[in-house]
């Protein structure tokens, strides 16, 4: 009987020890992956917040617009300047004349020469407190709105 008694107590001890490995095994899991969780939740929350900052930042007006009439051929022409007084630089990615999209190779830049270039695949870059005049070949006539917007989603409107 004294022999049972013994591995009755050595039984016990070892669900003892068992169950305690299970719980601090259970408990770095859940540990683990709560640091995981918001470790993700803090990045994301600081991209967000960055983009967010960026996008307040990034500020942009037109300055100067006029349309020019082509001669009998249909099309006409509309020049603007884009002025960034923003903390950042901007990249115009689209241009809407009268809320349709102007495509690239309608869309030209003054570049820095004096040249008009076309307008890039990834956007037209304009330098902090730069301007660059734009020209749009559209069929629009000379009463139309200009919608100008950035890679950040923000925009200018503005009618000629």
């Amino acid at each position: 009987m004294f022999i049972l008694r013994d591995r009755r107590g050595v039984s016990e001890v070892l669900s003892a020890i068992l169950i305690i490995l299970i719980a601090v095994s259970m408990g770095l899991g859940l540990f683990t992956y709560s640091t995981g969780v918001f470790g993700t939740t803090q990045g994301n929350f600081l991209s967000e917040a960055q983009t967010r900052k960026e996008k307040v930042e990034e500020r942009f007006t037109s300055t100067a617009a006029y349309w020019e009439g082509s001669d009998g051929g249909g099309n006409n022409s509309i020049y603007f300047a884009i002025y960034n007084y923003g903390k950042t630089e901007v990249t115009i990615a689209a241009v809407y004349v009268n809320a349709v999209s102007i495509e690239k190779h309608n869309l030209k830049f003054q570049g820095e020469d004096g040249e008009w270039k076309e307008v890039p695949e990834t956007g037209c870059l304009i330098k902090i407190y730069g301007v660059t005049w734009f020209k749009v070949e559209t069929s629009a006539l000379s009463h139309s709105t200009v919608v100008v917007a950035s890679r950040r989603g923000n925009t200018v409107e503005f009618e000629l």
